[in-house]
């Protein structure tokens, strides 16, 4: 089978069209705004790259400086080779709704995104 050259540079250009110079990292696919009924589900979901892989922190933007995220009954964060998911069960309105970022670093440099949760009434059913 015939590869041309072409064809070959292609493909380490799409390998390394998303890694900074410094290898800082790169947010290619940032959270999403949400609109969650009270009591439901949400998912926020966030992808990077960098040399080296950058490390993702979920953090809830507030009053005071954000707060990093970790699992709990509600709270689930979901680590992955370059994403990370995060998940609240339950959403409870006075309490979730507010902007929630993701923040990714590596020894080159970091970057964040961020996403708003606005919830919508509706009964919440706690078990």
């Amino acid at each position: 089978m015939k590869t041309s050259i072409g064809a070959i540079v292609a493909v380490l250009i799409s390998l390394f069209v998303f890694v900074n110079a410094d290898g800082s990292p790169i947010i290619i696919e940032k959270p999403r705004d949400q609109y969650v009924k009270n009591g439901g589900t949400v998912l926020f979901f966030c992808k990077a790259t960098g040399h080296p892989p950058p490390e993702i922190i979920w953090r809830k933007i507030g009053d005071k400086s954000p707060k990093k995220i970790i699992s709990t009954n509600r709270f689930t964060v979901i680590p992955g080779l370059g994403f990370s998911v995060l998940r609240i069960d339950v959403i409870r309105s006075e309490r979730d709704e507010g902007r929630y970022e993701c923040l990714t670093q590596n020894s080159g440099g970091e970057q964040t995104a961020s996403a708003k949760l606005l919830v919508y009434p509706g009964k919440c059913l706690l078990i």
